[in-house]
């Protein structure tokens, strides 16, 4: 329901609702997924469950630390914006010269470059459509910009990668298969140790 809901929503394609739905019917019984890699770990969260866990922790790792590395390199592409748009970009996309973005394959441009009677507006975003739009649309859009001298190839846009949710449920499913639920019961363990009676 939830897959289903960010594909209703624009932020997941069609693609990777089928793999969910999939994954969950595929592990219906406790029995079927009662050991892991590591010898003597049975599971007892639903498989699906985890690795979702797995990918989401995954991909928060990956943007933090992508995040902290971009916030530092292009601090001067962050002044001007709003506090959302300082925190969340740098989370969500990278700083790319419209020269190479012009040659890279399923980036989608966070900062929309338009010319409207001759004035050249730009804005952010922090969301893109990937079942509604072409990356290939937006190159062209921008090409055409370039060549008629609005814009300069070298100017620096904001850009994010339309990775498939697929590509992130795979490794939450790796992690899954060698280590089962053993890091979520270690981890509600120790938050039960601390946690005050």
């Amino acid at each position: 329901a939830l897959f289903t809901l960010l594909y209703v929503k624009g932020l997941m394609g069609l693609g990777d609702v089928y793999v969910a739905t999939g994954l969950s019917l595929s592990f219906t019984y406790p029995v079927l997924f009662n050991e892991t890699g590591l010898p003597g770990t049975p599971v007892l969260t639903p498989p699906i469950i985890l690795i979702i866990l797995y990918a989401c922790a995954s991909i928060i790792i990956y943007s933090i630390g992508k995040a902290l590395y971009v916030a530092a390199r292009h601090r001067d592409l962050l002044k001007g914006l709003r506090p959302v748009e300082k925190i969340l970009l740098p989370i969500i996309a990278k700083p790319m010269a419209i020269e190479e973005y012009l040659r890279s394959r399923f980036f989608y441009p966070l900062t929309i470059i338009e010319e409207e009677g001759g004035v050249v507006k730009q804005r952010i975003r922090l969301s893109y459509d990937v079942e509604k739009e072409d990356y290939r649309e937006h190159q062209a859009r921008l090409k055409a910009l370039v060549e008629k001298g609005v814009v300069k190839p070298e100017t620096r846009i904001w850009v994010s990668h339309g990775i498939p949710f697929l590509t992130l449920i795979l490794l939450g499913f790796t992690i899954f298969i060698v280590l089962g639920d053993k890091p979520l019961a270690m981890t509600i363990q120790n938050l039960a140790r601390v946690s005050p009676v």
